[in-house]
């Protein structure tokens, strides 16, 4: 299109705009942001936007605005025109800041482009804020054209229907911080910083979100952005503070105001939580102090100060120390103590513990024997143990308790000897001791235990009573024997040999038979009840009959010997036992001979002649 015609095409389009009843479709021309806030001073901007269906070709609107409060000095071209890369004609730019009005006429150029739709920005509008308070921006005389101006021929030309948003501007004067400070005014670790101020706004607006910064040591501490109040945690000893602030009022931030700056002070220490050990101390306890202490500045322990009151009387001696000796008290005292914590600067407040009073320590029994270790049902079963005191006290009111299998024997309550009739194989014994001063019980100690042994069997009477008997062969040799068992078990006998068992009898008899059984024979008699046993032992010699010398033959020596002693009789001055030897037991039960040496003896000579082994 050339430039002349769109010239007379927009001048006959604003024309005829008025009378042209139809509308193609609904449009929207706003201001936008409907709503600024401008703090007085600064630019802002307004644009003109667009928001349609139909095909704008051109348009033309006028905004209205208060001249005492904003002034425009610029109004660019937007790019909704220019869709399609269309070229575009801006036919008026008018700024009246007499009379605050804005008019603007623009078309799109070139034919063959079409219209333009959808949303978009006709025009930018630029303004300074001169004066505080509110200021519409009304638009008026919009007109728009489609693009059905382009064919005018076909008399084919329409007004767009077109709704219509103002918007408006508010001038903001920016409030004011004042008197700013810190409390406390010599803080100290313990102490959280609260920083206030004094807030004002010539528009009376509300204070809105204010800008805070704390600085420590003249870093920003963005932790605490906003915030009034800095806790204790965050503050160390010898710490510089201050905070700034830029109040709002929701428009807009004042002037940065700054507040004096604060040294974080020491903080005195502090013990807590006194213990005096043990609660109820006995003479043989010695005495423990112990506290909590906490220093805000993290300062270790250094100087502080501990005393020791015994009845109410500083025991110098004991002077910062945290424990008594157990010899330093006595029953029946009162005791207690104090700290005063000191960081190695300052004192913290002197505290107090609780007060304990010295009590009567029990006794203690120890080195419990219960002897013997193996008793026998035929053992008395006897208690002893060691008694100490503390406080000196002499013993008074024990406790001996005696059990049985774990049952309590109270028949033989406090004794220190249990008789042995009370005793049976297998049982299980012991015995406690709760120690007494007669002021109270000890801990009660338990012994070891012991077992009721088995009571050996014993011989109690033998026969032979000589335990190297002599015999012949031929000869019978009766061995006899009583025996007891104190368990009432039941007895076996075995009745051995040279280690042979013979018989199981309770008594036996021994017969030797030449020649095996000549010489010297060992006989061992046992006695058992089914656990242990006793035992007896003869050795026996047996000798050939009719040897009287001894030399194992019977010879001319031997018929010498016997008749050496013929007619003698035992006592007699030519008394040969050996040559006695007609079978006849004798006083302890050998079978030596008859006592008399006659006629019969030298006829067991003279049988037995020759003989030998």
């Amino acid at each position: 299109m050339h430039y002349k015609s769109a010239v007379l095409l927009l001048t006959i389009s604003l024309a005829f705009c008025m009378q042209i009843a139809a509308a193609q479709a609904a449009t929207t021309v706003s201001v936008s942001p409907s709503h600024t806030n401008v703090n007085l001073g600064n630019k802002f901007y307004a644009n003109v936007s667009i928001n349609t269906n139909d095909n704008v070709w051109a348009m033309t609107f006028e905004l209205s605005y208060d001249k005492n409060r904003i002034t425009s000095w610029r109004t660019a071209e937007g790019s909704f025109l220019k869709q399609g890369g269309a070229g575009t004609y801006v036919v008026g730019n008018t700024t009246d800041n007499n009379n605050g009005k804005i008019t603007y006429a623009i078309t799109r150029m070139g034919g063959q482009f079409g219209g333009a739709n959808g949303q978009g920005t006709i025009a930018t509008i630029y303004f300074d804020s001169v004066a505080a308070g509110t200021s519409a921006l009304d638009l008026g005389a919009v007109t728009i054209l489609d693009n059905n101006l382009l064919n005018i021929s076909n008399n084919n030309v329409l007004n767009i229907s077109i709704a219509v948003n103002d918007g408006d501007v508010r001038v903001n004067r920016l409030p004011s911080a004042s008197s700013l400070q810190i409390t406390p005014a010599s803080p100290k670790t313990d102490d959280s910083l609260v920083g206030s101020y004094s807030y004002s706004d010539p528009d009376s607006d509300p204070q809105g979100t204010s800008e805070i910064r704390w600085y420590r040591n003249s870093a920003l501490q963005p932790a605490y952005n906003n915030q009034t109040t800095v806790p204790a945690s965050a503050t160390t000893k010898g710490d510089v503070w201050y905070f700034t602030v830029r109040p709002s009022d929701g428009y807009g931030l004042g002037t940065r105001q700054n507040s004096t700056s604060v040294t974080i002070q020491n903080t005195v220490p502090v013990a807590s939580s006194l213990q005096l050990t043990p609660a109820l101390p006995k003479t043989d306890d010695n005495l423990v102090a112990s506290y909590s202490y906490s220093d805000a500045d993290s300062d270790a322990q250094s100087g502080s100060e501990i005393r020791w009151y015994k009845n109410n009387t500083l025991q110098t001696a004991y002077n910062n120390l945290l424990t008594v000796p157990a010899s330093a008290t006595t029953k029946g005292e009162n005791w207690y103590y104090t700290v005063k914590p000191r960081d190695g600067t300052d004192f913290g407040t002197l505290q107090t513990s609780s007060t304990v009073t010295i009590q009567n320590t029990v006794p203690v029994a120890s080195s419990l024997v219960l002897s013997p270790a193996n008793p026998k049902t035929d053992d008395n079963l006897v208690a002893s143990y060691s008694y100490s005191d503390a406080d000196s006290d002499a013993q008074s009111g024990s406790e001996i308790r005696w059990y049985k299998g774990g049952v309590l024997q109270s028949a033989y309550n406090n004794l220190l000897t249990v008789p042995a009739s009370a005793t049976t194989k297998n049982d299980v014994w012991y015995f406690t001791v709760r120690p007494s001063d007669g002021y109270g019980l000890g801990t009660r100690q338990n012994s070891s235990s012991v077992t009721i042994q088995n009571t050996a069997p014993v011989i109690n009477m033998y026969k032979p009573l000589s335990l190297t008997p002599k015999t012949r062969e031929g000869n019978s040799l009766q061995f006899k024997h009583t025996s007891s068992d104190a368990d009432l078990d039941g007895l076996t006998y075995s009745w051995k040999l040279d280690s042979v068992e013979k018989a199981t009898t309770a008594n036996w008899t021994y017969s030797p038979a030449a020649p095996a059984d000549l010489g010297a024979r060992t006989i061992l008699l046992t006695v058992s009840d089914g656990f242990a046993t006793d035992t007896e032992t003869w050795t026996v010699t047996v000798k050939l009959r009719g040897d009287v010398d001894g030399d194992k033959d019977v010879d001319i020596f031997d018929l010498a010997a016997a008749g050496l002693a013929y007619g003698s009789s035992t006592g007699g001055a030519y008394w040969n036992a050996n040559a006695d030897m007609n079978p006849s037991p004798g006083v302890d039960g050998t079978p030596e001979g008859d006592g008399t040496i006659n006629i019969m003896d030298l006829a067991v000579v003279g049988v037995n002649w020759g003989r030998r082994y």
